[in-house]
């Protein structure tokens, strides 16, 4: 078993074409989890780990193939190890953490100069404690 870690925000699904006459089909799809820099719906707070897909040895090696897959992982929102990485955060180290639909943090907020509600009040607003 081959393990896919991602740090895109969304799921990516990676396809394989082959041409008949004018135009290209779609041979297999290869669905990669997303879901890092998303807010939790609980907690309302967003998470940069990476989530992590398992994949089957014979369709990693198709996905391989595909130029986007190498794209992001050449751009650093994608790993692959051959063991299982249990944990998602320590797997995700050293990745590129945010792509352009990251959702915003409060630090991304406080760069571009606007107030933000301390994390304890929020929390508070969250729980009505």
């Amino acid at each position: 078993m081959i393990y896919v870690i991602s740090t895109l925000s969304n799921d990516q699904i990676y396809c394989t074409y082959a041409d008949r006459k004018d135009v290209k089909v779609v041979l297999k799809e290869f669905l990669i989890k997303g879901g890092a820099n998303i807010q939790n719906r609980r907690t309302l707070f967003a998470s940069n780990e990476g989530v992590i897909t398992p994949i089957n040895e014979a369709d990693f090696a198709e996905l391989e193939k595909n130029p986007l897959f190498k794209f992001h992982q050449d751009r650093g929102f994608i790993k692959v190890r051959k063991t299982n990485e249990s944990d998602a955060r320590k797997a995700a180290e050293n990745m590129n953490t945010k792509d352009k639909s990251a959702q915003l943090t409060p630090d991304d907020y406080k760069k571009r100069g606007f107030k933000t509600v301390p994390t304890t009040d929020m929390d508070k607003i969250i729980t009505g404690r």
